[in-house]
């Protein structure tokens, strides 16, 4: 037996005595060390372990390997495909392996070269009708992304349908692979905008699915057709394009809609971060009327990656709650035994997993909406930060404006004016709410090709300042490029300013009739002018947040325009 430098321990070299930390038991001794559980000795911070046998590495056959050996490999230290470069299809499966199956999110899902090998027939036998593959590697070059979250969805959808028994898999195997070969006739602006979507483009995002049926009863695939179809339906009858509810909506599609959203959620794109995998489940958890609740849960024990504060039974048979989630190693989450006050790790052995999940309470938007809006009045920038970035995940851009910033802004003012909270607290509500619009604005007009400029003259006051930078981010979320003047103007100040910025529209938002006076030098034909007293403006925040689902036409509303000259 001799000692060891974690960094020099070797795959399938003998563990001489039992590895602890901070008293808890993480590998036993004679355990044969994998990739995997050195990675995890190393990430605990252990530098040096007792072996008793130096086994030389031997060169390693990917196809024979768990997948997360494979995703070791994956992640950089050798390619899987190179390994198979005399077949083409076997090279394209394993590549797009390569950008999907790591262990932070399949866990222990894709766990056997025997799922690895089905998955791969499965794939090969689609390619013996070349009219349809020609289809799917198009939508590869129209938008890799969407082609590897295809490809996503494929494998995860396939191993959680065979685990369910589903009949007719191979079938459904392929209208996983196509659910959305409809996105070939989106726009490359609306697949690559790097940030939220307006109504509008919502709107036309939403055609990819009528879209792709289309190209798949062109195809002759009728049978498939309904999965691009259908798979953004909700079981509450929230979804498009036919708002199907439950009853009308198969297993199939259930699980779909489940791993769609799923993959969405933690695969890297152009206009968003990844998600930690046990972030992407919570976030599921949460719409409990929207998928089903069964599958939900079957794909998690699947993965073995399970939410935070959710109700677990252990391989023990004891009761746990899962306390934290280390989003590099899912699997091995920290829980706390009913039965006792301190919160354990994982052994890194596997001698304890979780079995199952008993339960897991969702919160509402409501709820999660008080916890923004409570850090928002404590003035903690990172939890409102953090807060605000859940809250927002599944919204359209303008739902920012009218389901948080709004909402927020009055709820502050009324508790203050109403003297239940202190002027500390408004003052922090305030300062947070001007920070966050003010990022999302950044965000916007960073993105936007912008069809008009509007000018708009208000008073300079610090209780202006909230509604002020709503109106900018309405404006731009309508791609009108806002000017702000916060000060009486004279005609011919306001003269070079509307040349200087090809000004189109002014909108003067007034206190009083006093200052409404001030600039009654605007009058003219030049141009369209609008005139909105602070009441008036309320008013219209007011009625675009009972708009639901359409455009808020937030522009036309200001200007008072019976119809936009937008082209």
């Amino acid at each position: 037996m001799i000692s060891k430098n974690i960094k020099d321990v070797l795959p399938n070299e003998i563990l001489g005595e039992d590895v602890y930390h901070d008293q808890l038991l993480l590998v036993n001794k004679g355990t044969k060390l994998s990739k995997r559980t050195i990675a995890q000795l190393k990430k605990r911070n252990i530098e040096e372990v007792k072996i008793t046998v130096d086994i030389s590495q031997e060169q390693i056959d990917p196809m024979q390997q768990t997948p997360n050996e494979i995703s070791e490999l994956l992640e950089g230290e050798v390619s899987v495909a190179d390994t198979c470069k005399a077949d083409p299809t076997r090279d394209t499966f394993f590549q797009a392996l390569s950008f999907v199956g790591y262990e932070y999110r399949y866990g222990k899902i894709l766990n056997n070269d025997e799922d690895i090998q089905f998955l791969l027939q499965l794939f090969k036998d689609m390619h013996q009708d070349y009219e349809l593959m020609d289809t799917l590697y198009a939508l590869k070059d129209w938008n890799h992304d969407n082609f590897i979250h295809s490809f996503d969805v494929f494998i995860l959808g396939t191993l959680v349908a065979k685990k369910l028994n589903l009949p007719h898999l191979e079938r459904t195997a392929l209208g996983f692979l196509f659910h959305d070969i409809g996105k070939l006739n989106i726009p490359q602006e609306i697949l690559h905008k790097d940030g939220k979507l307006t109504y509008d483009e919502f709107e036309l995002f939403k055609r990819h699915t009528m879209e792709g049926e289309t190209i798949l009863n062109t195809l002759g695939q009728h049978h498939i057709a309904h999965f691009a179809r259908s798979h953004h339906e909700r079981l509450d009858g929230s979804g498009y394009p036919d708002q199907l509810t439950r009853k009308e909506l198969s297993k199939e599609l259930n699980i779909l809609q489940i791993i769609d959203t799923y993959a969405s959620l933690t695969l890297k794109r152009a206009y968003k971060h990844a998600l930690p995998a046990q972030e992407a489940l919570q976030m599921l958890m949460q719409d409990e009327k929207r998928y089903d609740e069964s599958i939900l849960y079957s794909f998690i024990e699947a993965l073995s990656i399970y939410p935070s504060h959710a109700l677990v039974l252990l391989s023990d048979h004891t009761a746990a709650t899962i306390k934290q989630v280390n989003k590099h190693v899912p699997t091995l989450p920290d829980i706390k035994r009913l039965d006792e006050d301190k919160v354990a790790s994982l052994p890194l052995d596997f001698s304890v997993t979780v079995s199952k999940m008993i339960h897991f309470q969702a919160t509402t938007f409501q709820a999660r909406y008080l916890a923004f809006f409570n850090a928002l009045m404590k003035g903690d920038n990172v939890a409102c930060s953090e807060a605000f970035s859940y809250l927002i995940d599944d919204l359209k851009l303008e739902e920012i404006y009218t389901r948080i910033f709004l909402p927020a802004y009055w709820k502050s003012v009324k508790l203050f004016e109403h003297r239940e909270v202190t002027e500390i607290e408004y003052n922090n509500s305030h300062d947070g709410l001007i920070n966050l619009l003010a990022q999302l604005e950044q965000e916007i007009s960073a993105l936007n090709h912008y069809k008009l400029n509007a000018l708009i003259i208000m008073e300079d006051h610090p209780t202006y300042q909230v509604p002020l930078k709503i109106v900018r981010g309405l404006l731009h979320c309508e791609y009108i490029s806002p000017t702000v003047i916060q000060s009486t103007i004279s005609k011919s100040d306001l003269k070079r300013c509307v040349v200087k910025n090809n000004i189109q529209d002014i909108c003067v938002i007034y206190a009083d009739d006093t200052a409404k006076q001030a600039y009654k030098h605007l009058r003219s034909n030049e141009m369209n002018k609008s005139y909105k007293s602070y009441h008036e403006l309320n008013q219209l925040f007011e009625d675009i947040t009972a708009i639901e689902n359409q455009s808020l036409k937030f522009y036309e509303r200001l200007f008072d325009l019976s119809c936009t000259h937008v082209t």
